[in-house]
């Protein structure tokens, strides 16, 4: 084989990896935008919140409105928006509130604006504007339902059209560029939600995760304990909360300098992840200090686990030079004692993590 064919055939293998890496890009971005895609998810979000925002401000705005109509020679239209805000928006505020209910609330919202924006479609309102009030739509249905359900109430109210009749004097031709435009504000509405939902997501993600560790910091773990606190004193569900402490970090710091001592919270973290189980959460509360929440465990499975923690801790190395980590540990038990509030079951879990340190290498358990 000639250099010449060689190097043909590398172009052509590089270009072929350049095109499939492209379609694989647009593939994806594809996917995201139709709200397909996990990081299109409102893990970052409050929905609930956003319903109760559209609420407060739809509220007003829209009996403004419908009062306009009623006093300006429009009395079907200022009838229809009234009744149609009276009747939806209230209750999708309250049930905005039910994590359950969000679907629901997010439905009567929906359900709300296009009753209003095909009244305005067929009536006209005054000057024929009310018309163009109908491109408000992807915007709400974006903001309140997220991506996936906001492409589907914007086709759907897009399909709507051809069946409603438009306000007088609106033409077939004009009808159909106000369709072509529903459908080009539908795609700029789902491109910035998909942005918003995006940024949203990552600035969540940056709010509850520890920089160093990459695992949760200390906020999440204690919105998580609080949650599965609040579980505990409805079912009676059982967990073990343990805080730990690396006990010999102050000698690493000391010997090894910082880069030493992060190297050591950083092998902390990934022996946790390893023996951890699947459900448990662990999170870096500060410094050395590590927090780890075992739902539906008992006495024994925590005294096994931290055996586990302490046999992975003692491989630890740094520069090639081995480096055995100790850590201490407090735990109390859901099942050992009946806890009527959160400060006090903190409290004690703090004792008993001082009760450890004292000792060292060691787990003081409740």
């Amino acid at each position: 084989m000639s250099v010449y064919e060689s190097t043909s055939i590398s172009v052509s293998a590089s270009w072929h990896r350049h095109l499939l890496g492209r379609l694989k890009w647009l593939r994806h971005c594809a996917v995201e935008l139709m709200g397909m895609s996990p990081s299109t998810a409102s893990s970052g979000l409050d929905q609930g919140q956003d319903i109760r925002l559209a609420c407060a401000i739809g509220f007003p705005v829209g009996i403004s409105f419908a009062v306009f109509n009623l006093t300006h020679g429009f009395p079907a239209l200022g009838i229809i928006e009234g009744l149609a805000i009276l009747f939806f928006v209230p209750p999708a505020y309250f049930l905005s509130r039910l994590s359950r209910r969000l679907l629901l609330a997010e439905s009567l919202i929906m359900l709300c604006v296009i009753i209003i924006t095909g009244a305005l479609f067929h009536y006209g309102g005054i000057h024929g504007t009310g018309i163009y009030w109908i491109f408000s739509l992807p915007l709400t249905a974006f903001y309140v339902t997220g991506q996936l359900r906001g492409w589907l109430w914007s086709l759907s109210f897009l399909a709507l059209l051809g069946i409603i009749s438009p306000a007088p004097d609106f033409t077939q031709i004009q009808l159909q560029h106000c369709q072509l435009a529903l459908l080009y504000y539908t795609a700029i509405a789902a491109s910035f939600n998909m942005l918003r939902t995006h940024f949203a997501t990552k600035l969540h993600n940056l709010a509850m995760t520890d920089f160093l560790t990459n695992i949760n910091n200390r906020r999440y773990f204690f919105l998580r304990l609080e949650e599965e606190f609040a579980r505990y004193l409805r079912y009676k569900t059982n967990f073990c909360l343990l805080f730990l402490d690396l006990d010999n970090m102050k000698i690493i710091n000391t010997d090894r300098g910082h880069i030493g001592g992060d190297a050591a919270i950083v092998y902390c973290t990934k022996v946790l992840d390893r023996v951890k189980r699947q459900g448990d959460v662990i999170g870096r509360l500060g410094g050395d200090e590590f927090g780890w929440l075992m739902i539906g465990a008992d006495a024994k499975k925590v005294q096994d686990f931290f055996n586990r923690l302490q046999q992975e801790l003692a491989n630890f190395s740094f520069e090639g030079k081995k480096i055995p980590l100790n850590i201490s540990c407090g735990a109390i038990s859901t099942s050992c004692d009946t806890w009527q509030d959160y400060d006090t079951m903190y409290r004690e879990a703090t004792a008993r993590l001082s009760q450890a340190k004292r000792m060292k290498n060691c787990i003081c358990f409740k």
